[in-house]
């Protein structure tokens, strides 16, 4: 909300998509810095389940409280009262950066990998479950990475279609979000497993589609 352009671009979006239907929910500003919409979008990132009850607690009693460093939850002044709350991003990646992918070590727990509570666990030995385990790590950090690639591709392209000055403002801090993010990712994977898995190819498929 710190652009000149922004809050009011934002803001004629909003009615533009309520005008086009409005039976549908808008979020007009995701994350922090809430003005506006029918659902106040929060994004916390605190480490563990008390701090977040906490954090939101705090939140709740002082909506301009900060959620990131110098971004309040919601704007000074801006009416929260009866608008629905929703905690939309929370949580992230919790690897240790001073390991490389160990054999025979598992790099998440056990208990976070979905298939061993599954009848696939019952015809595996502990160390194939770690190595299914370590290579399902593998491919979701991989496909963050690839997912983050395709956003930055058209954050990019789009820096060069916008003509609204709030959206001229809006796709290169976009882009470079994204640039952060893939940079963030290329060395997650760089570290743990010294490359990333391929991109599927259904990414292939879609990314010129898009």
């Amino acid at each position: 909300m710190s652009g000149k352009f922004r809050a009011p671009n934002t803001r004629a979006h909003f009615h533009l998509t309520k005008s086009l239907d409005g039976t549908r929910l808008v979020i007009a500003n995701d994350g922090w810095q809430y003005f506006l919409g029918d659902v106040w979008g929060i994004h916390s990132y605190v480490a563990d389940g008390i701090t977040l009850s906490q954090h939101l607690s705090a939140v709740l009693a002082e909506p301009t409280t900060e959620v990131a460093p110098g971004r309040q939850a919601a704007l000074p002044g801006v009416n929260v009262v009866d608008v629905p709350v929703m905690l939309t991003e929370c949580g992230g990646l919790a690897l240790r950066d001073n390991e490389r992918s160990v054999a025979g070590q598992p790099i998440v727990p056990l208990s976070m990998v979905v298939e061993l509570h599954s009848a696939v666990a019952d015809r595996l030995d502990d160390g194939q479950e770690i190595a299914l385990a370590n290579e399902n790590a593998r491919w979701t950090l991989s496909n963050i990475l690839h997912g983050e690639q395709v956003a930055l591709s058209l954050s990019t392209s789009l820096c060069e279609m916008f003509i609204d000055p709030g959206a001229q403002e809006y796709a290169p801090n976009q882009a470079r979000e994204e640039a952060e993010r893939v940079g963030f990712y290329r060395a997650r994977c760089d570290l743990r497993y010294t490359y990333a898995r391929e991109c599927p190819p259904s990414t292939y498929r879609v990314v010129p589609v898009m």
